[in-house]
This record gives C-alpha cells, structure tokens and sequence, in this order.
C-alpha cells in the first residue's frame, strides 16, 4: 500500500478568537528601483527675483517754498521722496510695496505717496499704509498721501479707517 503525505492540520482556535488575515509573501511583490528613475536638472530653471517691485516710481523733486538752511542741510530740506503705489495694494503686493516705502523713508525728511493709481486693496495694504504713517512720524519724516482711488476710499470706510489716513488732493 503506497503511503500517502499526512496534511497537517491547523492549530484549532478557541470559540470566538478573530480569524487571522492571510499574510503576502512580500518576495513576490514587484518593486521598482529608484536609483533609475529620471531625474530634473533643477539648475536649467529660471526662478523670478520677487524681492523687486518692477515699475514703482521713486524720484526726487525739489520743493519751491523751502527756508533757507545750511547748504548741506538745504540739499536734504529741499526734496520730497515721491512714491507712485501700482494700481494693486494687495496681500501679494505688500512685500514689494514696503520696500519701495522703506526706501523713501531713508532719502530724506519728506515722503510723499501718491496712492491715485490704485485700483485692487485689500486689509494687507491697508495696514502697510497705516503703519508707514506711524513709522515715518516716529523718524519725524512728514509724510503725505495723495490721489484719489475709490478702491482705497471704499476700503478705509468699510474698515472704519477713513480718518486715520489723510488723503490729500492729486499731484
């Protein structure tokens, strides 16, 4: 009588043990290497410098009415750093904007920011204004806004704003 292979049986479970998941022999699982997959020169793409507000206007114009001074002091008495804003004053032109605002507070005692081109402002470009306001009052620079923009005005109302910022005729 040939003799036949006895199966083993499996290990009985106690009455109300969970079943156990059957298990993946991870050998047969295909893999992929990573070492051969295509890599991007990351070197051939050109990136933006954003820290550069591309067309806002920063000039020197002498004032007519100045007193006489020192003519060193004169030099510096006699200019009003003009600042032209882009038509945008949001949240993603803020950090452009307070550059060219940082800027013009350093060139002199009179900072004048003609705010009429405005077209898109958000709370952001509101308060860079206001806070280019109280910083050029703690370096005792005088500084002015001027314009008009809609966009601006219906902002300062909705925000409740309107007198905190002082808003001067067009240049």
């Amino acid at each position: 009588m040939p003799k036949t292979k006895r199966r083993k049986s499996a290990p009985k479970r106690p009455a109300g043990a969970a079943q156990q998941a059957p298990t993946t022999d991870v050998r047969q699982v295909p893999t992929t290497d990573v070492r051969q997959a295509p890599t991007t020169d990351v070197r051939q793409v050109p990136t933006p410098d954003v820290r550069q507000a591309p067309t806002t206007d920063v000039r020197q114009v002498p004032t007519p009415d100045a007193p006489p001074a020192p003519a060193a002091v004169a030099a510096a008495a006699q200019s009003v750093a003009v600042v032209q804003l882009e038509p945008s004053l949001e949240v993603k032109d803020v950090e452009a904007a307070h550059a060219v605002l940082k800027a013009a507070l350093e060139r002199g005692p009179r900072v004048t920011v003609d705010v009429g081109r405005i077209l898109a402002v958000d709370t952001a470009g509101i308060q860079l204004l206001l806070a280019f306001q109280i910083e050029a009052a703690k370096r005792s620079i005088v500084a002015e806004f001027c314009g008009a923009s809609s966009a601006l005005e219906r902002a300062l109302d909705v925000l409740g704003l309107r007198d905190q910022l002082h808003i001067a005729a067009p240049l």
